[in-house]
């Protein structure tokens, strides 16, 4: 990254409205040697030519905590360090090497994708955005390598003091169109199938007491609990992307949506029908199911907030 962006400035532009929904990442390289023609920007505006404010952005970490950003000094594996500056609606990510890895953007307005719903931004519970937002992350580098120890150790032999090990950069990654909520739900379902048994870590309700599978029986039906998750999410009613989560200090994708009750026979016993419950999974990168929490009146004893979740070792 460093070697790329060697004596150039790293713009952002953006418009003077508080939306912001145009996106153009560019950086010409290979066989254009001309230092006159090189060049490496960001440019994110409103799309309003006559309304655009340019910000210079701080490619190394040092350089940032030395112009108001506030350094929480936490490199967060796939994430990078944060910065944070209350004057600025973005984020900065520097990698352990000290160098500009990402920016995440943040609305307060509604945007669409590839823009992401987030009700808050507290990893390690770091207060970074504490409010509901729509986030847009912007990556330089290859996110795995943020802050991997091996990289940390090369910083460390090269005497790091603010510039460091030069990792091998990402110069260019084109966008990825967002799937749809229920082309993610065929992948979970293929990703089930392929499961010869589930075992759950741990099982909880709010409030406590509420009807719920027994961890024994959970235990002993783990060969089945497969084919049950298979029935109830290929069942969930018009799925959408919910709010990312916070699982063991890594960031989990969620899918929302509503299910019928009588479905959820083999989880929550005694489960009525004809009532529907507010279903919520969340999944990992590898769209791997981790989590399923479902809320609302699924029992005689339920109300609309009893909630029930379930945590997939």
């Amino acid at each position: 990254m460093s070697k790329i962006l060697s004596g150039k400035t790293l713009y952002l532009v953006s418009g003077a409205g508080t939306i912001i929904i145009g996106l153009l990442v560019g950086i010409l390289y290979g066989n254009i040697t001309d230092p006159e023609i090189q060049q490496s920007n960001i440019t994110i505006s409103n799309g309003n030519p006559d309304a655009i404010n340019q910000e210079k952005l701080p490619l190394l970490v040092d350089e940032a905590s030395n112009s108001n950003w506030e350094r929480f000094v936490l490199c967060i594996a796939g994430r990078g360090e944060y910065l944070a500056n209350p004057d600025k609606p973005y984020l900065l990510n520097y990698s352990s090497a000290g160098e500009l890895a990402s920016l995440y953007l943040i609305s307060t307005q509604e945007q669409p994708a590839p823009w992401r719903y987030v009700e808050e931004l507290t990893p390690n519970e770091m207060n970074l955005v504490d409010y509901e937002h729509w986030s847009l992350i912007i990556h330089f580098q290859d996110p795995l390598n943020f802050c991997k120890s091996g990289e940390r150790d090369r910083a460390a032999a090269s005497g790091y003091e603010g510039q460091g090990y030069k990792s091998t950069p990402t110069p260019f990654m084109s966008p990825t169109p967002t799937p749809q909520p229920t082309d993610t739900v065929d992948k979970v379902i293929l990703s089930l199938s392929k499961s010869k048994s589930i075992i759950f870590e741990t099982i909880s309700t709010d409030p406590d007491g509420i009807t719920i599978i027994a961890d024994a029986d959970a235990k002993a039906e783990s060969e089945t609990l497969p084919t049950t998750l298979i029935n109830i999410i290929k069942n969930i009613k018009e799925p959408k992307y919910g709010s990312n989560s916070w699982i063991n200090n890594v960031s989990h994708k969620s899918i929302t949506g509503s299910v019928d009750s009588s479905l959820l026979k083999s989880l929550i016993p005694n489960s009525l029908s004809e009532k529907k419950g507010l279903i919520t999974i969340w999944l990992t990168n590898d769209n791997s199911l981790k989590r399923i929490q479902i809320k609302g009146i699924i029992t005689d004893a339920d109300t609309e907030d009893s909630t029930r979740t379930f945590d997939i070792e």
